[in-house]
């Protein structure tokens, strides 16, 4: 549930999820370290949205994220309060988080999130720092203070001169004086027990340079000089350099009089008197540039940029551990594809208009339950970039193929062998460049049909479509007269109908529906009146549902074609949009909305991706809206989702969004080819179980009936897909009595029958 309050002037969101936990899933990479702070017995250790607790000694973690309410969207920085227990994040957006880790509450702090009175892009958070309960944060406009104890913000400084906003990297107290390390004006400083702080010319500037970080250690203010070195300033103005060191990330003071310092080069850690004590330069099969880094005990705890987290033994520098927990490499996820037991996701990208430069240079990860994330490096991958889709072969378990949009199709035989399907390998019919020199072959939206040949679109090319049979040979399509532009156009998705008929979303000419065993059936769908009346040519995604109808997610609006089967002989079939009733009055269904995604569950319900607005579960013909999730109201960790998937065994739902990739525990499955392996979860159903009982492994169109041990009968229904819910009432009207429960199972022409039980204890 959601509570808002509000204390002062400061908006707080309380975020606890409950029972949501129990249904959701996140899979989030823990690679990108951006910050670490630090207990007496515990690395809090920030990644991009999430924080991870380990404790150095038991090697116990605990992962925080949008599951559990942390509702980051890029963290700058972490602090621990000892004093408090409280963990504060801080993003690049300015929201502020307060984790209160012993009653486990989230605090969103939105007060600089909301402050009209700064722009967007000074709202920045850069550091933070807690002296005698109050947490100074120093931002890229000024200064605020957070009072720890009772979650309220006090006062704002805005110090630059003539009271303009002006950037601050850090703030210091050391004994009564507080110090703003500017980004523009120097070293700032005044009293502590000054009560005109408001005032901008009660802050003095002692020296013009600047400095990008800094710490109170062994009695010494430490300054880090954005030339290179760190220096200490005695009160009297005296610097004089300490450390020679450049391009310093963090430096921090830690337990028994140690100070370590990290840099994208290494990490040192020094005693008082400035003597090396240990230093890390590298880290056996890291490639990646180091972030930060605390001391927990006698354990160095190192982050980062893409590597993850480790912890290594000061005194034997040799005894290192990776503590990074199981993960994909990248939280944005292009597309994802679950299949049989794995579930696959690629990291290639391109933009609204097809463009894939910078090209992603990037493994290829999949996660299975037994043994969790698995990562196929970049340097096996034939050098192939910007892959953008994958596609498990359907019979063939070890065959799975990826699309690039810079290199053409990638087949991998597991476990790694790898083979490039390009101009170069394929002289006849195969991949074609839009380029002279074999460069930018843009292989998209792949699609086995029923006899396992491997269709795939080639955008910019006159041979927009392709085919690789299932004996390996190629055979191209020419679409050049039938779409205007081919130079330009791009194949965004494709769905094979049972029929053989290939439907193929484009970026310019709508989408097109071709048959190659009718004499080349074609027929396109745009947005000209005699052409189907698209609300737009811009098509996103396709899906084919349980009904043979055909959704058209576009980039402004949705369109259903009702039965696919009409292509072959009726040429006047037309895209239709879906009326609803919303307060009284008829309303298209995502009109004018960006729709990123498409994907059809067991029970025909429909999950829509919109940009910006998270995901929709839709009922089968549209007209009520089932579920809706945002960032807002689940633990969907930003309301742009990339893609969908739905694992037709499980019901799971697999959203990935820009932030992360989580799932949510649904309900409905594809349908059974019999009714050998159905199943009632859970069974028994225990006193204090809230939810509904599943029974799934049925058949489409399956008539259940559930009547109690003398025959009375208390639920009927006829399942969609293969699992139907019941909340343990008869007829919805009250809660059944314990005991045990028959459930009648036939198939819809009652060839097939099946009896299970299931016992209720109240």
């Amino acid at each position: 549930f959601l509570v808002n309050l509000i204390f002062s002037y400061v908006f707080f969101t309380t975020i606890c999820f409950g029972q949501e936990q129990e249904v959701w899933k996140g899979y989030f990479s823990f690679k990108n370290i951006k910050s670490i702070a630090q207990s007496e017995t515990t690395a809090f250790i920030a990644a991009e949205n999430t924080y991870i607790k380990h404790d150095v000694s038991l090697f116990n973690q605990e992962i925080v994220s949008s599951i559990q309410g942390l509702k980051s969207q890029t963290i700058v920085a972490v602090h621990h309060s000892d004093i408090f227990d409280k963990t504060i994040i801080a993003n690049a957006n300015g929201l502020l988080i307060i984790v209160d880790e012993n009653n486990k509450n989230i605090l969103n702090v939105v007060d600089i999130l909301n402050k009209s009175s700064v722009p967007v892009s000074l709202k920045k958070i850069n550091n933070l720092t807690e002296n005698n309960g109050i947490l100074y944060i120093a931002t890229d406009f000024g200064i605020c203070e957070f009072d720890l104890q009772n979650n309220v913000f006090k006062d704002t400084f805005i110090i630059g001169s003539s009271g303009a906003q002006i950037g601050v990297n850090k703030v210091l107290v050391f004994g009564d004086v507080i110090y703003a390390l500017t980004k523009t004006e120097g070293l700032k400083t005044a009293r502590l027990d000054n009560s005109s702080l408001v005032d901008f010319a009660q802050w003095r500037a002692i020296d013009p340079e600047i400095y990008s970080n800094g710490c109170v250690f062994d009695n010494q203010l430490l300054l880090v000089k954005n030339a290179g070195g760190i220096f200490s300033r005695s009160q009297s103005g005296n610097v004089r350099s300490v450390i020679n060191t450049s391009n310093v990330l963090n430096i921090k003071p830690q337990q028994n009089n140690y100070l370590v310092v990290t840099t994208p080069n290494d990490v040192t850690l020094y005693n008082n008197l400035f003597q090396q004590v240990a230093r890390v330069n590298s880290i056996p099969n890291v490639t990646s540039s180091f972030t930060d880094a605390v001391l927990v005990k006698d354990a160095l705890v190192v982050g980062t940029a893409s590597d993850g987290v480790y912890q290594l033994d000061r005194n034997q520098l040799s005894t290192i551990e990776n503590i990074t927990p199981n993960g994909p490499d990248k939280n944005n996820i292009f597309r994802i594809k679950k299949f049989n037991n794995y579930l696959w996701a690629v990291y290639g990208n391109y933009n609204i208009e097809y463009n894939p430069y910078p090209l992603v240079y990037e493994g290829i990860n999949y996660f299975s339950q037994e043994k969790g994330w698995e990562l196929l490096k970049k340097e096996n991958l034939l050098n192939t970039r910007s892959i953008v889709q994958p596609l498990p072969h359907p019979t063939k378990l070890k065959e799975i193929y990826f699309a690039s949009f810079n290199d053409g199709l990638l087949k991998l035989t597991m476990p790694e062998e790898f083979q490039l399907f390009d101009n170069q390998t394929v002289r006849q019919n195969g991949p074609e460049s839009i380029t002279n020199d074999g460069d930018n072959i843009r292989i998209n939206s792949l699609a086995f049909d029923t006899d396992q040949n491997l269709w795939m679109t080639n955008s910019r090319s006159k041979n927009l479509l392709k085919v690789m049979k299932k004996d390996g040979n190629w055979v191209s399509y020419n679409f050049e007269n039938l779409i205007s532009d081919y130079v330009s156009e791009n194949g965004t998705d494709m769905v094979i109908d049972r029929n053989g008929t290939k439907w193929i979303a484009t970026f310019k000419n709508g989408v097109l529906a071709f048959n190659e065993k009718y004499n080349n059936k074609f027929k396109r769908f745009t947005n000209t009146i005699d052409e189907g009346d698209l609300p737009i040519a811009h098509i996103t995604s396709l899906a084919l549902d349980n009904r043979n109808q055909l959704w058209i997610g576009t980039y402004k609006g949705l369109r259903v074609i009702n039965s696919v089967d009409r292509f072959i002989n009726d040429n006047a079939m037309t895209p239709t949009s879906i009326i609803i009733m919303e307060d009284g009055l008829a309303q298209e269904l995502f009109y004018e909305q960006t729709i990123t995604d498409i994907k059809v569950d067991g029970s025909n319900n429909k999950w829509v991706a919109i940009a910006e607005a998270g995901v929709f579960q839709i009922s089968p013909d549209g007209q009520q809206t089932l579920k809706r999730f945002t960032k807002d109201n689940s633990p969907l960790p930003s309301n742009n989702v990339n893609c969908i998937d739905i694992d037709p065994v499980t019901g799971e739902v697999f959203f990935a969004t820009s932030q992360g990739l989580v799932s949510y525990k649904g309900t409905a499955t594809a349908a059974a080819s019999d009714l050998s392996k159905v199943y009632v979860y859970p069974n028994p159903v225990r006193p204090g179980f809230n939810g509904d009982v599943k029974i799934s492994g049925l058949l489409d169109k399956s008539i259940v009936k559930i009547t109690d041990i003398e025959g009375n009968l208390v639920y009927e229904t006829t399942a969609e897909g293969g699992t139907v819910l019941w909340n343990t009432t008869a007829f919805g009207r009250h809660k059944v009595a314990s005991g045990v429960y028959m459930i009648f199972i036939s198939s819809k022409d009652a060839s097939e029958t099946m009896v299970k039980k299931v016992m209720i204890v109240r």
